[in-house]
């Protein structure tokens, strides 16, 4: 039996389909499974991109199509996790051979033990082509339903694309990240049409009650937060259960990163306060505790996002309004001011 699974593992991993895989697969191996994912041979070849090997397993067995393993992975998850977008579009297409469904929409709210369709899965493992390609199918069918599915976390696939694709391809040319600039990448592109595709995507909550608008504030996606704001501005006003908006869940998260996306992060900061109503309401807003943006961004010790705020103000407003925002108490009595003076590890700079 070891022999016979090597055999057939080496095909699904390297293409080898010599006469032994043949008349092995032929004859007894259509539930072979490696022995702690459970993996059939199409999930390993999915996996690696052997077309070949796909194609041949399931013209023997094509129910190894559909088949799951011990995560309830199906092949096209493994593909949207590790595969290529030529391995998406073969699996598809065999579905649709293998299925009375006129559309691929079924195979794509097909869900793993997580919930995730492969949609999701695409995002998890920063997949972006693949998500691309499996988008395409749908584009013109429906592609709301596939925006709007939740996993057992109920997070929409712009959840996770938030939580796990991080902005790392900033703008080389600050100059360019302007409103009405034309110039995106094909990652916020595809991003901008699943809002496009159902607008309320960005305030379906997850399990933990924080739609993908504020999701992206705490994990720092100023880059997505801009290009969101100028398509979308009434998206701004977004307030979570207990009144905060984005800017009060907002984190720059400066710590591990290099210096050019640190001076980009800020960059964007700086044209998101600039934003209506940015700059005029929400900055001075309060939430059901009585905290501004400004009590969070010190009690977060986000002090690059308080210096920003607190700049913003001494630039556009009379000195009169900086004072009046230091000073401004929560329901504990507390103001910014007290929190600067109080509370050690604050920057004299503040």
């Amino acid at each position: 039996m070891g022999d016979v699974q090597y055999t057939l593992f080496k095909a699904a991993v390297k293409g080898d389909m010599n006469e032994d895989f043949v008349a092995i697969y032929e004859n007894e191996m259509l539930w072979f499974k490696t022995p702690d994912a459970g993996n059939s041979i199409v999930h390993i070849a999915a996996r690696h991109g052997q077309l070949e090997v796909v194609k041949k397993a399931v013209s023997l067995f094509p129910v190894l199509l559909r088949q799951k393993n011990n995560l309830d992975n199906t092949p096209l998850h493994e593909a949207a996790a590790f595969g290529t977008e030529e391995t998406v579009q073969l699996l598809i297409s065999l579905l649709q051979n293998n299925s009375s469904s006129t559309t691929p929409v079924s195979h794509l709210l097909e869900v793993n033990h997580d919930g995730d369709t492969p949609f999701h899965v695409a995002f998890r493992y920063r997949n972006m082509a693949i998500a691309q390609e499996l988008f395409s199918y749908v584009i013109k069918d429906h592609p709301e339903i596939l925006v709007m599915k939740t996993n057992l976390h109920k997070e929409t696939p712009l959840h996770l694309y938030v939580r796990c694709c991080p902005d790392d391809d900033f703008l080389t040319n600050k100059e360019v990240i302007n409103e009405g600039s034309s110039e995106i990448s094909n990652k916020q592109a595809l991003v901008f049409k699943l809002v496009e595709a159902n607008f309320f995507c960005i305030f379906e909550l997850d399990s933990e009650g924080f739609n993908p608008l504020m999701r992206a504030a705490q994990y720092g996606r100023v880059l997505f937060l801009y290009g969101l704001f100028l398509k979308h501005p009434l998206s701004m006003e977004c307030r979570d259960s207990k009144g905060k908006s984005f800017l009060d869940h907002l984190s720059l998260r400066m710590t591990n990163k290099a210096q050019d996306s640190k001076d980009n992060t800020m960059y964007v900061c700086k044209k998101i306060l600039q934003l209506q109503p940015v700059d005029d309401i929400l900055t001075c807003s309060r939430d059901q505790d009585g905290n501004t943006p400004l009590h969070w961004a010190i009690l977060n010790k986000d002090f690059d996002l308080a210096s920003l705020i607190l700049e913003r103000h001494a630039a556009a407003h009379s000195s009169a309004r900086k004072e009046l925002l230091i000073s401004v108490k929560n329901l504990q009595g507390s103001t910014v001011h007290d929190f600067i003076t109080s509370k050690p590890g604050i920057p004299q700079v503040l």
